[in-house]
């Protein structure tokens, strides 16, 4: 059997594969389920639509404090905010210790 012999018979079982209904063996019985199976994909649904919500709220969330960080940041930045008029406490010089050093006695 030569290649072009195959290919018609294929392209012949494909294109009588595609005029054949899809759903033939789909009845009435198939499409209308039962209520109990109605109401758990109900309760699925709304699960899951609670769930992203709360994500997107989450998720809101983390962007509006990094934006809120980013503006505060821009506002130290162009002199807007007051920088405390008290200046910072010295550290300790390097080497020092604080406190006092417990003696094993």
């Amino acid at each position: 059997m030569a290649l072009d012999e195959m290919l018609k018979e294929h392209m012949a079982w494909i294109e009588a594969a595609a005029r054949q209904p899809i759903f033939d063996k789909v009845g009435e019985d198939d499409v209308n389920f039962p209520q109990a199976v109605r109401e758990r994909r109900i309760t699925e649904l709304s699960q899951t639509i609670d769930a992203l919500s709360q994500q997107r709220a989450d998720s809101d969330a983390r962007y509006d404090a990094a934006i809120q960080s980013y503006r505060q940041e821009i506002d130290a930045l162009q002199g807007k905010t007051q920088q405390p008029d008290t200046p910072p406490k010295p550290r300790g010089t390097p080497g020092t210790t604080r406190g006092t050093a417990k003696k094993d006695g």
